[in-house]
């Protein structure tokens, strides 16, 4: 279905209308705890649904592939909410029948995007996180697109690191230099960071492994991840708008996430606008907690999920900008068995004291 060609004024107004609510923590956290904001939201976003999505949801699908552009572009459907669910039982944003309750929603950034091949890796790598500090920055950050110290980026990475059996590079080890050596490697990416997206060029678009500053040596540039041969399954991308970039006829959303799957990353999260860090983080450790041996969307909708049943500020602004890109492949978490290496010590150790005590009889 080619939207653009569909849309009146009125629904271009509507969805702009939409994009505004969902992107603006200012307005987020105005609304967050309005029952009348609540139900406008959904009502807006039923007819939104009905209109751009009801003749694939009357199929009843359990899983929906999405390719977006133009003025839909950097959307996430699973904020959508589905008629009825504003009339009369939406007390709050948790109530409302998001899309997400009820199916599995998956990104291509573009058409073209099935046709790069896949770098599947021989070896099983491992997980590795990076989470850079930014001392140099006085006050902390709300979002990851803001110029200060980040609270919880190192948390995050801390719990997905345990969660996976992999490895938690921090602060200042965590380095430019040491993705690039690193990263070529891994099974699994996440990189909890500032980021940041250059509408003009973005090429330009980048990742800051110390502070948010575009001369740095040591931000990771777009053409650089372009230029890298990855092999990992799954990339998360924690930083603000590494999902969103200018939209292209050919190639779609010219983003950071879009570099990292040209460069052979299989499955992406990435992120649509500047991101709640706290609740990026509660998202986040949801998220590790359901991914063993599920698919990487069905993970990521049952940590919305888990979000809107747990935390307070369940607008869609805190928890709506995280999608899944690429195959949704299944994530098997390969731990070490360190079972069969313990039982053949203990049973070296009791060779050893009976020949002992042989001897000393």
């Amino acid at each position: 279905m080619q939207w653009n060609t569909l849309l009146s004024d009125s629904l271009k107004n509507n969805i702009e209308h939409w994009k505004r609510q969902i992107t603006n923590q200012e307005l987020a956290e105005k609304a967050s705890f309005s029952q009348e904001s609540a139900i406008a939201y959904s009502r807006l976003t039923a007819e939104l649904s009905d209109i751009l999505l009801g003749p694939v949801y009357k199929q009843n699908p359990h899983q929906l592939y999405i390719v977006s552009d133009g003025i839909l572009s950097g959307l996430p459907f699973g904020t959508l909410s589905i008629s009825p669910g504003y009339q009369g039982n939406t007390q709050s944003f948790q109530d409302i029948n998001y899309l997400v309750k009820t199916l599995i929603i998956t990104y291509l950034p573009s058409a073209n995007a099935l046709l790069i091949p896949s770098h599947n890796s021989k070896a099983k790598g491992e997980y590795v996180g990076f989470a850079p500090s930014y001392d140099s920055y006085l006050s902390a950050a709300p979002s990851r697109g803001v110029r200060s110290p980040l609270l919880h980026n190192v948390e995050e990475v801390q719990y997905a690191s345990k969660t996976m059996a992999g490895k938690a590079i921090l602060g200042e080890g965590a380095s430019k230099e040491t993705f690039l050596q690193k990263a070529p490697k891994a099974n699994m990416l996440h990189l909890a960071l500032h980021a940041f997206m250059d509408e003009d060029d973005p090429m330009q678009s980048a990742l800051f492994f110390s502070e948010d500053n575009r001369d740095s040596s040591d931000a990771l540039r777009a053409f650089e991840i372009y230029a890298l041969s990855l092999q990992a399954d799954l990339t998360i991308l924690s930083a603000c708008q590494s999902g969103s970039g200018p939209v292209t006829s050919a190639e779609g959303v010219l983003s950071l996430g879009r570099a990292f799957q040209y460069a052979g990353c299989s499955n992406l999260l990435v992120t649509q606008w500047k991101m709640d860090d706290k609740a990026s983080l509660s998202v986040m450790k949801a998220f590790f907690k359901n991914l063993n041996n599920s698919p990487v969307s069905d993970a990521l909708g049952k940590a919305k999920l888990a979000y809107l049943e747990q935390e307070d500020l369940a607008h869609p602004y805190y928890w709506g900008g995280w999608v899944s890109v690429g195959k949704n492949n299944t994530i098997s978490i390969n731990r070490t068995n360190y079972i069969p290496w313990l039982l053949g010590c203990i049973v070296f150790i009791i060779s050893i004291l009976a020949i002992k005590k042989r001897k000393n009889e």
